[in-house]
């Protein structure tokens, strides 16, 4: 466990704002990679990867995920669309 010093210092309120700020500033340009994909078109995402270990995770601990398999079914769903990848809905 980090000493009180080190979680006030990186674990605060203020301390992760702070970062979470910075971090979105300075990746504000960048594109998701699931956006990417959907954008070019893919028929594959991987938010099976992303979100399944919180499905698993959910399961083991004998918790229904029922929101997370919405999301996951939802964005598949998406994925598998015919779409204008020119001009994705998301």
């Amino acid at each position: 466990t980090l000493g009180p010093q080190l979680q006030n210092e990186f674990l605060s309120l203020e301390a992760m704002t702070e970062n979470t700020r910075r971090i979105l500033g300075a990746t504000r340009q960048n594109r998701c990679s699931m956006l990417q994909d959907y954008t070019n078109g893919s028929a594959e995402c991987e938010i099976d990867y992303m979100n399944g270990v919180l499905v698993q995770m959910a399961l083991r601990s004998g918790v229904e995920p029922r929101l997370h398999r919405m999301v996951s079914t939802n964005i598949k769903e998406k994925f598998v669309t015919p779409r204008n990848v020119s001009s994705p809905k998301l």
